[in-house]
């Protein structure tokens, strides 16, 4: 329903000090600053990133068979791969 959507949606918490301060977060998605409401998240040697602009009604799904962090190399990767998504997200709708 609408209202379980909202609900859902909305912001639960918003850190006020330390490292991630001023990070917002509902019940399952992340708040990003320029608006993406999402999620992330991997195991060992894979990575997963879902995302969407409401107000653009669209989004993003990344899978990825490494993590960033493995090395200097797979993060810049990761992080171009990234940028072309949200650059066609924003671009194309």
């Amino acid at each position: 329903s609408a209202s379980s959507y909202q609900e859902i949606m909305k912001v639960q918490n918003e850190e006020k000090e330390g490292r991630f301060k001023g990070r917002k977060d509902g019940l399952f998605w992340e708040h990003q600053k320029d608006g993406r409401l999402g999620r992330s998240g991997g195991e060992f040697g894979v990575s997963a990133r879902m995302y969407f602009y409401p107000n653009l009604k669209t989004g993003y799904t990344f899978l990825e068979n490494m993590m960033p962090t493995e090395s200097d190399d797979a993060y810049t990767q990761s992080l171009q791969v990234k940028k072309v998504l949200e650059r066609y997200c924003k671009l194309n709708f």
